[in-house]
């Protein structure tokens, strides 16, 4: 099943039910958004209750078999941001409040359900929750040394929400996936937790047509001998040592179960 979300200046969630008429709901993308908030405005059960409506999701999230002409149709129709960008700005992009939006929309309609977030970024995030660096361009891309002497203005606000999206996935077995293809920075670093905790792809190149993208995206649905998709969700692994023994770390993408023997 597949489900649709874009972003730019605001975050748009696709109706892929209506073949009809294209509909999408919008979010401001300079607000929080709340899973609650998420199930509420996109009508997907009574509003306050937690857990959405199996009949209502159907409208966001379909088998890609019934749905396709539709997702054909509003990604062959998409144009740039109809929001007007001043002189020496940055062009608005919401990605934080995007990325919360589909971790809402797969939690309170597949939790603890394998899922997969994937996020293709064009350029850094300049508004909203996990915003990197300012809309304006007089101030330039924080750099390592920035981030090392901690001088990077949006470093620590923009790693706290993403590290929350991060824990939120966790919690519902979903993995966050993140093609970032563009000359310019687009926040990576903040946005690492959502990749290292959930055991997603992390794909940088310069553009979208690059072959190193195409590639990589192909290999995410990458199918073994029978036909099954090569892929594994909800791992858990469980170490009891005895009591003069205590586990440091781990290494690779992996996130704490919380819970003390």
């Amino acid at each position: 099943r597949v489900g649709l979300i874009t972003f730019g200046t605001t975050v748009q969630v696709h109706e892929l039910g209506s073949e009809a008429m294209p509909k999408s709901y919008v979010f401001r993308g300079s607000k929080e958004v709340t899973t609650q908030r998420v199930q509420d405005f996109l009508g997907l059960g009574p509003r306050g209750m937690r857990g959405a409506n199996p009949d209502m999701v159907t409208r966001f999230i379909q088998p890609y078999a019934d749905c396709e002409f539709a997702l054909t149709s509003i990604l062959e129709g998409l144009e740039h941001d109809p929001w007007p960008v001043k002189q020496e700005h940055r062009v608005l992009r919401c990605t934080g409040t995007a990325l919360a939006v589909a971790a809402g929309l797969l939690e309170c309609s597949n939790a603890n359900n394998p899922s997969r977030i994937m996020l293709f970024l064009g350029g850094p995030c300049t508004e909203g929750p996990g915003q990197v660096v300012s809309v304006e361009k007089e101030e330039p891309m924080r750099a390592h040394m920035d981030i090392d002497n901690e001088t990077a203005k949006w470093h620590k606000k923009a790693m706290a929400h993403y590290q929350a999206v991060a824990a939120a996935a966790v919690q519902n077995g979903h993995v966050i996936d993140v093609f970032a293809c563009a000359l310019d920075q687009c926040g990576v670093a903040e946005m690492k937790a959502c990749v290292e905790k959930t055991g997603g792809v992390l794909v940088q190149t310069d553009t979208f047509t690059n072959v190193i993208f195409k590639e990589s995206f192909k290999r995410v649905f990458a199918r073994d001998e029978n036909n099954d998709l090569r892929m594994a969700f909800n791992a858990e692994l469980e170490v009891i040592t005895s009591r003069e023994f205590k586990v440091a770390g781990a290494i690779g993408c992996c996130a704490k179960a919380m819970r003390r023997s």
